[in-house]
């Protein structure tokens, strides 16, 4: 359930609940409720064509950030397994190599007087990356609220997150390339 009200302060007051206990900190559901809210207005204004190149570039980031910080988070998760802890923090330092030269690449385009905006590549990148998460967090919870549940079905999560990380190289391939013309000037 959700309850908004519109005020014209400048604070935002935010009550969230899990479970019927409140969570004072919030968590990943209010995460994920921004989340989700956002890319509705955005949805929105690329639908009616009120997107500017600033929000071009805003929006693939917030969605970088957004991902980043979960998947760091999710990699202090693995430490006590050191084979785990060094895959994810290869493909965590992957994704970050990979975000960080389109980051780069957009930025000189700017530089240029031209926007490249997100691709269906990198919105299938960024799919595989929310989904991993969502998939991840779940089966997390899983064991935790269900301790006969074997641990061995957390893998499945790191299976994700190896998809998300092959995606993640493709996208950036694929990014790349059609965009060459502008990595000479890096």
């Amino acid at each position: 359930e959700l309850a908004m009200q519109y005020t014209d302060s400048y604070s935002e007051v935010i009550m969230s609940f899990a479970n019927d206990i409140h969570t004072g900190d919030g968590g990943t559901h209010e995460t994920g409720f921004k989340s989700g809210l956002t890319r509705v207005i955005n949805d929105y204004a690329r639908k009616y064509n009120l997107v500017t190149d600033f929000g071009k570039f805003l929006d693939p980031l917030a969605d970088k950030i957004l991902v980043i910080s979960a998947l760091v988070a999710m990699t202090i998760l693995k430490v006590g397994n050191n084979a785990a802890l060094i895959c994810w923090l290869v493909g965590v330092i992957i994704i970050l190599a990979r975000e960080f030269r389109v980051s780069a690449l957009r930025l000189v385009a700017v530089e240029q007087g031209s926007v490249i905006a997100a691709t269906m590549w990198g919105k299938v990148k960024t799919v595989t990356q929310m989904v991993a998460i969502l998939l991840i967090l779940a089966l997390e919870q899983l064991v935790a609220w269900f301790p006969a549940i074997p641990s061995q079905i957390l893998y499945i999560g790191d299976a994700a997150f190896g998809i998300c990380v092959i995606a993640t190289v493709v996208s950036g391939g694929i990014y790349l390339k059609q965009n060459a013309s502008g990595i000479g000037n890096m």
